[in-house]
């Protein structure tokens, strides 16, 4: 997956509606109002580096880190 700074990106899963911060590349990505437990909706970053970055979800539970890695174009 990638995309540039500003887009909107959706992440697919399970039990994201206690997910409390996404973060692209080491960049705080603001989650929009329309995710769901099923879905987060994401802004990529402005600060994001251009390259590959993983993505980190934290929520009350802990974190996970994506398997893949995210392109920031």
């Amino acid at each position: 997956a990638k995309g540039a700074p500003g887009a909107t990106v959706t992440i697919k899963g399970t039990n994201l509606n206690g997910v409390i911060a996404v973060v692209i590349g080491g960049a705080q990505a603001a989650i929009s109002n329309t995710s769901t437990a099923a879905k987060l909706v994401v802004t990529v970053p402005e600060k994001a580096p251009v390259g590959t970055a993983l993505i980190t979800v934290t929520s009350a539970s802990g974190q996970a880190v994506s398997v893949k890695k995210f392109t920031v174009t």
